[in-house]
């Protein structure tokens, strides 16, 4: 049975907010614009956001297929990265009238045993992506009417569970000791969060993954065998600036943003991909797999 911690202030999941196009701007003596960043506006703003698709995604629902499909087959990319190609049958080619052996079927792979969804709003990725890869599904919302949603999701027999559901931010969430994730999926919410707030974070997640240990300094210690995953909109400001949407209160960052991020939590770029297939009134959006380095 899913469990409910108390409320903080933050984020859900964000949309792929529409390009404002704005003008550059090269003055570098402002101070950050995530100093502007209200954790008591982006809980008022997405309260007041309607519980369903189209308020999760700002008014954009046809993407929500678009966007689940994407990020299944990132998430398969990024698993097959660590699977070893099964062993060819020696004897393949004496069965087999002297042709050469039948490529290796794959066999499907495992369910993950436990999935954190970051800002999960209603569930729209819990249901519709990570049910289907994890046994078990975590949830991080700040806002209690989307957790009332999503506690109510009756997932199909072959799909796994909703597991804890902490009703807090991002900025106020802490793993519990006995939870270790296969899979963290960040999507459309470190915009929400502060650079140092992210930092901290990402390095809060790392040490949340299955198989993490920093360990004594050993060969082989401190090898995660889980995956961080982030999926963000990316700013198209000509000087490779952030850019503040005062609406809800969050930032869009540049990839090289990003990168710089990921960095100074530790981690490193597994494999990264753009969301195709989205209107290009939109942002682009790109898929990060991460693992502490």
């Amino acid at each position: 049975m899913a469990t409910t911690t108390s409320q903080s202030q933050s984020q859900s999941q964000h949309p792929p907010d529409p390009d404002p196009s704005p003008e550059p701007n090269p003055d570098t003596t402002n101070p950050p614009l995530d100093s502007q960043i209200s954790h008591t506006h982006q809980l008022s703003y997405w309260s007041s956001q309607t519980a369903d698709i189209t308020g999760m995604l700002g008014g954009y629902p046809q993407v929500s297929r678009i966007d689940l499909q994407a990020s299944k087959n990132f998430i398969a990319k990024v698993r097959r990265l660590s699977r070893q190609s099964p062993s060819q049958d020696t004897h393949a080619s004496s069965s087999n009238n002297g042709k050469s052996p039948a490529t290796p079927i794959r066999p499907a792979p495992k369910k993950l045993n436990l999935a954190l969804d970051c800002g999960a709003g209603i569930g729209r990725i819990t249901s519709g992506l990570l049910l289907n890869v994890a046994h078990t599904v975590d949830i991080v919302e700040p806002v209690p009417k989307f957790t009332d949603v999503l506690s109510q999701l009756k997932p199909s027999p072959d799909q796994g569970k909703v597991g804890q559901i902490f009703n807090v931010g991002l900025e106020s969430w802490s793993p519990p000791a006995d939870r270790k994730y296969d899979l963290v999926w960040v999507q459309w919410c470190l915009g929400h969060l502060t650079d140092k707030q992210a930092v901290m974070f990402l390095k809060l997640a790392a040490g949340s993954l299955a198989g993490y240990d920093e360990g004594d300094g050993d060969e082989g210690e401190g090898e995660a065998q889980g995956w961080i995953m982030v999926k963000e909109n990316l700013s198209t400001d000509e000087w490779g600036e952030d850019l503040f949407d005062d609406v809800d209160s969050s930032v869009t960052r540049s990839d090289q943003k990003f990168k710089q991020l990921f960095e100074e939590a530790g981690l490193k770029i597994v494999r990264s991909d753009v969301q195709s297939g989205f209107p290009k009134s939109l942002y682009p959006v790109r898929m990060y797999a991460l693992r502490p380095k």
